[in-house]
């Protein structure tokens, strides 16, 4: 500033020198004022551009979060059906996702369709058609944001809107003013609800009026009314800005002023007039360029020649718009790195938390934590014992990958983060290690914790000039917990396949215990059923499914008399019909078991035909469960070519042909001709059919 002062002495000792004492009173009067007006001005600007960006900032708060709900093809179909249970399934989701206050709904018409609060007794938010508002409730500020719900993306027809509203904390206002550079409080009935500042930082002067400036201490500080909806004011928001060398300009001015009035002439009047025409041009161009920055155009540069004030408080000015624009550009890029980070953790969560083979999904994991962190290479290692396994890796790296299993290994058994700007010069990797890593040089590593202790690692690395900073570990961390619910989630399905197939061993063993020739009967049935599901391309659930209930299809001989199932001879009218409730009983034992009573429709449509003659009710074609008809076909092909008390059993050929002659009355055509197909050689081949479906599951 003293340099600035310099330069406006000389100017006024210019005019003294040629100019009379008169001339120069009235140049410095108007000099002074229209600079004065012309700082006050930018000051002022500054004030309202500061407020502006931090309601916006406290609305951006709340609506970027917001935005991709409302954008939910589920809520707006909720809404544009006037289903209110939806719509208040959907709010519900909202409120307990982004931890807000109070939702609610509106339909096309304005009326309330749904609404959620997490308060005692529920406010009517409102906002008008879009934008946001302010509420005040018990003391403490609410910032309310309303959006539009469309029928068909972002371009659709609007059919109703969401409005959302969560209470502005210390939290709120400190993370918008690291956005705006500006300090912020807010006034609810005259006392301090909330602040941006420390505890020890927060303002001694109490709330002023609304309208007011205040400085002190190099800031100046705006009170300016928060308004709802309806214009009605309901706090008061305190922004403050650095004053920017103002107050010392215009002393400075002063000063200057005065020795210039003092020791100057009457002929200085004309140097005054362009003195003041010099000042007050670009402090105009200064102004509109202020305006431009409060209309939103943040990019303003005033060109101004020389080296005085003038010309220093356009360059700060310049400054400070660059600064303002760039912070704005990277806000926008931030918020919607941070939507697309969001998205990609939601989509890694569902996967694995979709998924029973948790190692099968680690690639396409590892692929997408690749893509987030913008690295060269993810991997993924998890421990086996002691040892570390071999990394899944997604992404190209050059070199050996020892280096990074190494430090794997380090963070599983150390369980802490690290990140590492030079694997080459790392003291926590063996000398092989080190010279071995060759093209990677920058590495993060987070570990995984499975039940209370690190179970393994997830490692990024570049081979550039790529930093991590502590984001990057932010983000690994959460693909490694959601790896370890995975994994916990994994480890208890197949607690309970352990205890599925438990229950269904001891019910075969009591078949067993009850008929000899049905339990074999059984095992064979279900090789036989597991080839030939595998033979028509079932999936891996559907085989288990297949298998049990082919081990279980005779379970309800257990509630039939041993003179009828041993009877030498052929059965009854009566004799049969006892046995054919069979199926019934099985049934009722399987729909009385969590796990097998998905078997309980199989078991009971066991005998049924597929030209509807069959028991117990008479289902025909496809209403019969394909796992019933597979069950049908290999039953009667065992029961052909066994040896039972009342007859000698068939020839594989001659069972095959009756198969045929029978399929499209008795059996499923399809079944059947899958059963010829997967039965070319006899039993050896169908029992290696049935091995290699048990190995691919």
């Amino acid at each position: 500033m003293r340099i600035a002062s310099l330069s406006l002495r000389r100017k006024f000792t210019f005019a003294f020198l040629c100019s009379a004492l008169p001339a120069l009173l009235v140049f410095c009067a108007f000099s002074y004022f229209k600079t004065s007006a012309g700082l006050r001005g930018i000051e002022n600007r500054q004030l309202v551009s500061s407020t502006a960006a931090v309601q916006s900032g406290i609305a951006q708060h709340l609506t970027s979060s917001v935005s991709s709900h409302a954008a939910s093809q589920s809520l707006a179909d909720a809404v544009a059906h006037g289903d209110r249970a939806r719509a208040t399934e959907s709010l519900e989701n909202i409120i307990q996702t982004l931890n807000l206050v109070q939702a609610q709904v509106l339909g096309a018409d304005g009326r309330l369709l749904a609404r959620v609060s997490m308060l005692p007794s529920p406010r009517p938010l409102g906002t008008g058609q879009s934008g946001f508002g302010f509420q005040t409730y018990l003391g403490k500020p609410w910032v309310v944001a309303s959006m539009p719900i469309r029928a068909d993306g972002r371009r659709g027809k609007v059919v109703g809107r969401l409005v959302v509203a969560d209470q502005i904390d210390d939290a709120v206002l400190q993370a918008v003013a690291e956005q705006s550079g500006a300090p912020a409080s807010i006034y609810v009935g005259g006392l301090l609800a909330a602040s941006s500042l420390q505890q020890t930082q927060r303002p001694l002067k109490p709330l002023a009026p609304v309208g007011a400036h205040y400085s002190a201490a190099g800031w100046t500080t705006s009170y300016t009314a928060l308004s709802s909806a309806g214009g009605h004011a309901v706090a008061v928001l305190s922004v403050g800005v650095p004053d920017g060398g103002f107050t010392a300009i215009r002393s400075s001015v002063r000063g200057t002023a005065a020795l210039a009035l003092v020791l100057a002439l009457a002929a200085a009047m004309l140097a005054a007039l362009l003195s003041a025409h010099t000042v007050v041009r670009p402090l105009k161009r200064l102004s509109r360029a202020a305006q431009a920055i409060t209309d939103g155009n943040m990019r303003q540069h005033v060109e101004v020649k020389g080296h005085d004030e003038i010309a220093v408080m356009a360059r700060a000015f310049n400054g400070m718009s660059e600064r303002i624009a760039q912070t704005v550009d990277g806000l926008s890029g931030q918020i919607q790195d941070l939507s697309r980070g969001l998205a990609d953790l939601s989509l890694v969560g569902e996967t694995l938390a979709q998924t029973r083979d948790v190692k099968a999904e680690l690639f396409a994991v590892a692929d997408r934590v690749r893509e987030m962190t913008h690295s060269n290479f993810c991997g993924i290692h998890l421990l086996d014992g002691e040892a570390m396994q071999a990394g899944i890796y997604a992404g190209v790296v050059n070199g050996s990958m020892l280096a990074v299993e190494e430090l794997a290994l380090w963070v599983t058994s150390a369980d802490q983060a690290v990140t590492t700007s030079s694997l080459a010069r790392d003291e926590r990797i063996s000398e092989q290690g080190r010279r071995a890593a060759v093209g990677i040089s920058k590495a993060s590593v987070v570990p995984v914790v499975h039940q209370g202790r690190p179970v393994g690692a997830i490692s990024v690395g570049s081979s550039g000039d790529r930093e991590y900073a502590r984001d990057t570990a932010a983000v690994l961390a959460t693909v490694a917990s959601q790896v370890a619910t995975a994994l916990r989630h994994a480890e208890t399905f197949n607690e309970l396949e352990r205890s599925y197939l438990q229950t269904v061993t001891a019910l075969a063993a009591a078949l067993e215990a009850k008929d000899k020739y049905t339990a074999d009967h059984a095992g064979s049935i279900a090789k036989m059923a597991l080839a030939l599901g595998g033979h028509i391309g079932l999936s891996d659930q559907d085989l288990r499914q297949l298998r049990y209930a082919a081990l279980l299809h005779d379970v309800g001989k257990i509630g039939i008399s041993r003179q009828i199932l041993e009877k030498p001879g052929k059965l009854t009218e009566a004799e049969f019909a006892v046995v054919a409730r069979h199926t019934l009983i099985g049934e009722r034992i399987l729909s009385r078991i969590d796990y097998l009573r998905s078997l309980a429709p199989v078991i009971r449509a066991a005998h049924e035909r597929w030209d509807g003659h069959g028991y117990p009710d008479g289902l025909a074609g496809e209403a019969i469960p394909l796992e019933s008809r597979i069950i049908f076909v290999c039953d009667a092909f065992h029961a052909m070519t066994s040896d039972r008390p009342y007859r000698s059993r068939l020839t594989e050929e001659a069972a095959v042909k009756e198969l045929r002659d029978n399929a499209g009355t008795q059996f499923d055509p399809s079944v059947v001709a899958a059963f010829v197909a997967a039965w070319p050689v006899g039993e050896t081949a169908l029992q290696e059919a049935s091995t290699s479906a048990q190995a691919a599951r």
